[in-house]
């Protein structure tokens, strides 16, 4: 399989149809289809189904389309390290991250990596941490750093550590002195919570659940920073 005909077929499977793709690479539409319908002959099944709202991958393109980008990440790497060679160097790591470290230790880490290899360029795509570590069994990224409950499928946990959940509040708040809480101090407040498919509503529920108390947010966001702003209130919460 070309890497030319693997290149196309990603675009074509990001962007939905040949006309998309097509504006994308600037090629023409009859060349990426003459390398689509190359490749579905070497896999010898179709790789789209054809319908109105554009081409949808099938169940031999789901499969060919991780392969082509682990193969077109991995010629990058190459082209980068033959680059290294003749002395001008320009790696570029794709790094996947949910909020909490992109919001965190995540950009001083880098900034500290670049400090001492200056060549080396990051892309960082901030997503929720199944969809950061899908990126890496799919190839779109080599790294994905997450706050999470599960190894994901299709990847290699390089390094692991506990974290542990915090309640945050405003100075003032009645509880803002206590080094630990148990949930059910909690119960007398106001809070706001992540949503539902967050890892660290995930981790409160469970201990809601362990230590049998009900809790009712408040507010539920997808944003965290919603939830630091809304301790800065008038009202007490956490």
């Amino acid at each position: 399989m070309h890497g030319i005909a693997l290149k196309y077929f990603v675009e074509v499977a990001d962007a939905g149809s040949l006309s998309a793709a097509s504006a994308r690479l600037h090629v023409a539409v009859s060349a990426i289809s003459r390398q689509i319908a190359k490749l579905e002959e070497e896999a010898g099944a179709p790789l789209f189904e054809r319908a109105a709202r554009g081409m949808v991958l099938s169940e031999a393109g789901r499969l060919l389309l991780a392969h082509a980008r682990r193969s077109l990440l991995e010629s990058e790497s190459v082209l980068r390290q033959i680059a290294g060679l003749k002395g001008s160097p320009r790696n570029e790591i794709r790094v996947a991250s949910s909020e909490g470290p992109a919001q965190g230790f995540l950009p001083q880490a880098m900034a500290e990596f670049h400090a001492e290899w200056p060549w080396v360029r990051f892309d960082l795509h901030v997503a929720s941490p199944l969809e950061a570590t899908r990126r890496v069994a799919s190839g779109e990224a080599e790294l994905a750093v997450t706050f999470n409950m599960e190894r994901g499928q299709g990847v290699t946990v390089r390094h692991s550590r506990r974290a542990p959940v915090y309640a945050v509040m405003r100075a003032g708040h009645p509880l803002a002195s206590r080094a630990s809480l148990d949930l059910s101090e909690l119960g007398g407040y106001p809070l706001a919570l992540t949503g539902a498919a967050t890892t660290t509503r995930r981790l409160f529920e469970l201990g809601c659940a362990l230590d049998s108390v009900t809790l009712e947010p408040a507010l539920t966001t997808n944003y965290s920073g919603a939830c630091m702003r809304s301790c800065g209130g008038p009202t007490p919460s956490c």
